[in-house]
């Protein structure tokens, strides 16, 4: 309606609004949520343990070394978040791209090097079946020179880029495992 005379808008002027309408309803912007902090999400993976920070910076060498072992595999960084583990094994915080947002997630690994589990700590809400324990848990015993995510855990359909990221990015931190093992850092 028009202010000054409170009579309706032609037809033609209603539909230019509609589109409009339409489109800020669609673009809103997903909310990404925070589904677990480190320590939770430490406690799931080794429960009662102890952990100690280890400061672990990737050469250039290492990069290129992951890059080419893990799927082509983006480091975002230098510095790798990694505790050791009082009871044994390695804890990784990492993120990965998704489709729309950037995933934060943790890896245990045992003294072997082999997946104890996988914990997604943030992602946008429309993208939880990647948290999901049945699919999480397809993650666990996959290992380096042994049983590959990408053979085992299988890429979910409707999330699809974001199940797929998640895969090569817990086999990134499989090949950083690799490399600290190869410095024989403890």
């Amino acid at each position: 309606m028009r202010a000054k005379d409170k009579t309706p808008l032609p037809m033609r002027a209603r539909l230019l609004f509609a589109p409009a309408l339409a489109a800020a309803v669609v673009a809103r912007p997903a909310r990404a949520y925070d589904f677990l902090t480190v320590a939770q999400a430490r406690d799931i993976t080794f429960p009662k343990a102890k952990f100690t920070d280890m400061k672990f910076d990737l050469t250039d060498g290492e990069i290129q070394y992951i890059q080419r072992n893990a799927l082509d595999a983006a480091i975002w960084r230098r510095r790798v978040p990694v505790w050791k583990v009082s009871t044994g094994g390695w804890f990784f915080l990492d993120q990965c791209v998704g489709r729309d947002d950037v995933i934060t997630f943790s890896v245990g690994l045992d003294n072997d090097g082999a997946v104890k589990g996988v914990e997604v700590l943030v992602c946008l809400g429309v993208y939880d079946q990647i948290r999901k324990p049945e699919w999480i848990s397809k993650f666990v015993g996959c290992k380096r020179g042994g049983v590959d995510p990408a053979e085992r855990v299988p890429v979910i359909s409707g999330v699809s880029l974001s199940s797929q990221h998640l895969i090569e990015a817990v086999r990134r931190v499989m090949a950083v495992h690799q490399v600290m093992i190869a410095r024989k850092i403890a």
